[in-house]
């Protein structure tokens, strides 16, 4: 076997161990002419101002991929002059450890000034492709690499599943991205407030801000476990214990209703407390709208909260009667929708269940207060006033399944709010979606838009991966969606 001047073997080793001549290596850095040796171009571009430490064996397999890359063009008949850029003279952040990826053969030959390595790369590895460029050599075309997992930044975060808990981490995640709530829940001052009273009065809001403040101010946790969280809604209702599947539906009702009432401040006016009944709807309406503002008072009911009327129409003296109702979130059938559309395929709009919520129904028997008889009637309802936060739940039991909702990423409610006042334009915030092999078990997900780079992000407990909105559209079943109003 020849070995070069610039080679020494240690006989103790079995792989070889370069030294190079300083006195021989150029000052400057100057472009290299292919039609040179192999050699004397090699010593050309790496300089002493490069910094390499040529005891390493990474610093030695870049060598050898720069020998191979200067015989390829030389076998191609290029005649381009290549310089290397400054970013070659570090070693590359996202690449991979070279000791373990490149695994050199035991002997490296070189004869007359030609050199020639091989490399065993391991299975994981992707094969180098080196390829001429125009442009100057970078050391990141043809290295290999691997993209680090960044650190983890604000709001995508996974939430580690505790037993059973895809359903409780799904509906969390949903909450975290809505940014002006989260931002009401997480000030300063409220946050103390809850703090001071997390095991008296306030024990689910402080285990909600808890969970949030985890998700978003401290961000250098890949993951995080809400086991407080759990644990105060399995002492708070008996449905969550244990380690059984739930429903996200039951846990977002029990969350909006228990923490308004933890957080309700009511300003406590005196007004009647009677609500007039009568005929007129704006009468009806702002009356019952400042009865219940007198007794209600929260980030929950400013967000959540909204108000419906049904009004029925007696058919024998043609008067209505109006009834206003609070609501936090809106339910929809989904095979009841299919049915009132008529439809033969197993797709339904968002927009069809609206309309399917404000039909008309029909009653064959009714007892009018205004002419004090039993007759026929017909009833509607409408949204007087859509809250700021819109839940929308679908009903998914036997067949429903099947039913495949069809919605956008805004949503323009305008013909289907009775208030001119009221929000009607939304945005997409957050889907929970139900994936299930059989008709016993499943498993919960949610897909949510980050209110800061605004790109889709996909919550699998403790994965989270980036998406597209048609995964969101196309992927599981849908079963809420969370609509958050913006200004037009």
């Amino acid at each position: 076997m020849i070995i070069s001047n610039n080679t020494i073997w240690n006989n103790t080793r079995k792989k070889p161990k370069l030294a190079i001549n300083r006195n021989k290596i150029n000052r400057e850095e100057e472009p290299m002419d292919t039609d040179t040796s192999s050699i004397k171009s090699f010593n050309n571009i790496i300089t002493k101002e490069n910094k390499f430490k040529y005891k390493s064996y990474y610093n030695k397999d870049i060598k050898n991929v720069i020998f191979n890359y200067i015989k390829k063009i030389k076998k191609e008949g290029t005649s381009n002059k290549l310089s290397l850029k400054s970013n070659c003279r570090k070693k590359p952040e996202d690449s991979l450890n070279y000791k373990e990826a490149f695994k050199p053969k035991k002997t490296i030959n070189a004869d007359k000034g030609k050199r020639t390595t091989s490399f065993n790369f391991s299975e994981k590895i992707r094969e180098v492709k080196l390829k001429p460029s125009n442009n100057d050599l970078s050391m990141d075309e043809f290295l290999p690499k691997k993209t680090i997992h960044k650190r983890s930044q604000p709001g995508i975060i996974g939430l580690i599943n505790i037993g059973a808990t895809c359903y409780m981490n799904a509906t969390l995640q949903c909450f975290s991205n809505l940014s002006r709530f989260r931002s009401q829940l997480l000030a300063k001052e409220l946050y103390q407030n809850l703090e001071k009273n997390k095991f008296k009065t306030k024990k689910l809001s402080f285990a909600l801000a808890e969970v949030l403040k985890n998700l978003w101010e401290k961000s250098k946790q890949k993951f995080y476990a809400p086991e407080n969280f759990k644990k105060v809604i399995s002492e708070m209702n008996s449905l969550f214990k244990g380690i059984e599947a739930n429903d996200p539906k039951d846990l977002i009702l029990f969350l909006l209703e228990t923490m308004h009432n933890e957080l309700n401040n009511p300003p406590n006016k005196i007004i009647k407390d009677k609500i007039p009944n009568n005929t007129n709807l704006n009468e009806v309406y702002n009356s019952f709208v400042n009865y219940y503002s007198n007794k209600n008072k929260s980030i929950i009911s400013d967000e959540f909260y909204g108000f419906i009327n049904t009004y029925t129409n007696c058919g024998l003296c043609n008067v209505n009667t109006h009834k206003v109702q609070i609501i936090n979130t809106l339910f929809f059938p989904l095979e009841e929708v299919k049915k009132y559309k008529n439809y033969r395929h197993n797709n339904v709009s968002i927009l069809d269940c609206f309309e399917y919520y404000e039909k008309i129904d029909y009653y064959p028997s009714f007892h009018c207060n205004k002419c004090n008889k039993d007759c026929y009637s017909y009833s509607q309802t409408k949204i007087v006033y859509s809250p700021l936060t819109l839940i929308i739940n679908l009903n998914r039991e036997g067949s429903e399944f099947k039913v495949n909702i069809i919605f956008e990423e805004y949503l323009n409610l305008r013909k289907y709010i009775y208030s001119k006042n009221s929000p009607y334009y939304y945005e997409l915030t957050g889907v929970i979606c139900h994936f299930t092999s059989n008709d016993k078990g499943g498993h919960f997900i949610s897909y949510c838009k980050n209110s800061d780079n605004c790109k889709w992000y996909k919550y699998n407990d403790q994965f989270v991966s980036e998406c597209n909105f048609n995964e969101v559209k196309n992927t599981g079943v849908h079963y809420t969606l969370f609509y958050n109003y913006i200004k037009t």
